[in-house]
């Protein structure tokens, strides 16, 4: 049987300006973050992430596992400007 991988949401975003100290290693389980072009909402793999460095994390969602394949989440800017959308990454092979 196919191991089903995690489900993330994620979308390529312009360059942002990040302050080195608002960086870290590792994320939980629903949060929303920045790094290197890309926005993610990741709801699974927290207890493996310490080897992700560089995230920005910019919100917390609590509810992800009641979006699907057909969900999309759109980030947006302090003034209301549309940064990317957020799609179910490609690798995902469950729902």
């Amino acid at each position: 049987m196919k191991r089903a991988l995690p489900c993330d949401y994620c979308g390529t975003a312009p360059p942002l300006e990040t302050d080195a100290a608002q960086q870290q290693a590792g994320r939980k389980n629903g949060d929303i973050g920045y790094a290197g072009g890309w926005f993610a909402l990741l709801f699974d793999g927290q207890e493996h992430s310490q080897s992700c460095t560089g995230m920005m994390i910019s919100g917390h969602v609590d509810t992800v596992r009641a979006l699907d394949r057909d969900h999309a989440v759109q980030v947006v800017d302090a003034e209301g400007r549309s940064l990317t959308a957020l799609v179910p990454c490609r690798q995902c092979t469950h729902r």
